[in-house]
């Protein structure tokens, strides 16, 4: 009986011992540290994925760092791709501004270059209708208001010589005569044109725009001096002469008015 109360004692001994080892390693066996972390407040094993401790309610901080985390990188990829689009932009509006340039540039081109072909043609225009210039020599003698005018070097010699001063005054001005009636007087644009001094083979009436010797054009219409050389269309004056019956020289003249209006005559001056 004795040993029968032994056995069972130990018996008892060996069951308690191991029920107070099973449930430590049931709860070590338990804890699987690829998935599970320890809560910081309580030191139980909680998922890595819970926002919270199941025990005592403290916040994971994994979760909280992993969506750190993820906010960052998605900060950086979003600036990345600003910055690219930025990039972007600048060098659109890189090429956008050199394409203005070259259009500009090449519109300004354009526009010298037409400027250019219009002052040539304007530039051909004034020199084709700029009559020809003839510089003669004249001697004035009377100060203000001449008695004598001589003038030489004129390419036709019958307007050269020495041209007095006569009573009538033609537009208010007077007017020289030569001995083989060459004239020299003041056009006052009766007919158009421009104002001046006329040398003619016809005596002058005051309105006809003559000037078969050449004219000459004041800037300022004062009375003649030595410094009015520059004559214009003495040219007139060395038409080809055709030969007459009675055996002096005839020149046929164009019309010599500087208004368009003036219908194309023929004049003869006998040498």
């Amino acid at each position: 009986m004795k040993c029968l109360l032994v056995a069972l004692n130990i018996a008892l001994l060996m069951v308690g011992c191991g029920a107070s080892d099973i449930p430590k390693e049931s709860k070590e066996a338990s804890f699987n540290a690829s998935v599970m972390a320890k809560c910081e407040a309580c030191g139980n094993g909680i998922s890595k994925q819970a926002e919270k401790c199941p025990g005592c309610r403290h916040p994971n901080p994994i979760p909280i760092a992993a969506a750190k985390t993820r906010a960052d990188e998605a900060r950086k990829l979003a600036q990345m791709e600003e910055k690219k689009l930025d990039e972007a932009d600048t060098k659109r509006l890189s090429e956008i501004e050199a394409k203005v340039l070259a259009d500009l540039e090449a519109q300004a081109l354009t526009e010298m270059e037409a400027n250019r072909r219009k002052k040539a043609a304007n530039d051909a225009s004034k020199q084709k209708s700029k009559p020809a210039t003839t510089l003669l020599d004249l001697e004035v003698i009377g100060g203000e208001k001449p008695t004598t005018v001589i003038i030489a070097r004129h390419p036709n010699p019958s307007f050269n010589g020495t041209y007095r001063a006569q009573d009538k005054l033609v537009n208010e001005k007077v007017y020289y005569k030569k001995g083989n009636d060459r004239h020299l007087y003041f056009y006052d644009q009766a007919e158009g044109g421009m104002k001046g001094w006329s040398l003619d083979h016809r005596k002058p009436d005051g309105k006809k725009d003559h000037y078969s010797g050449g004219w000459y054009h004041f800037k300022s219409f004062s009375h003649l001096d030595s410094n009015c050389d520059e004559w214009l269309d003495v040219d007139y004056s060395l038409l080809p002469l055709t030969a007459t019956d009675g055996g002096c020289c005839e020149r046929t003249l164009p019309s010599l008015s500087f208004s368009t209006s003036v219908p194309t005559a023929s004049v003869a001056i006998v040498f």
